[in-house]
């Protein structure tokens, strides 16, 4: 993730600001207004749902979520502990077959 700002940077990085790095919100909290116009392309997930109910499952290789369907990930308090999680122009023409096929560990990602 980049931050918008980066002097804010050394802040966010301290557990006293952050609960924990991994909170989906935390971490996007300072650039989520810039976020309104995109919608989510995710893959490659290992996370913690926190018993909150959520657009995304174990059942998938990835999900494409609009901004309220990502505004209600965003909301749950989850915790990403690894992925891929892109913002994309709204309306973008994608091919399918490649976003199945990302990893997190791969270098060209």
């Amino acid at each position: 993730m980049y931050l918008t700002n980066e002097l804010d940077y050394p802040k966010y990085r301290s557990t006293e600001i952050l609960k924990f790095h991994t909170n989906l919100k935390e971490t996007l909290q300072p650039i989520w207004n810039d976020l309104t116009d995109y919608d989510w392309i995710l893959t490659n997930l290992e996370y913690m749902p926190n018993g909150n109910k959520i657009p995304i499952d174990y059942q998938h290789d990835y999900f494409l979520l609009n901004h309220e369907q990502f505004e209600t990930l965003y909301q749950s308090q989850i915790q990403i502990i690894w992925g891929i999680i892109s913002a994309i122009p709204k309306n973008t023409n994608l091919d399918l077959r490649l976003i199945s096929t990302l990893s997190a560990e791969d270098e060209k990602v």
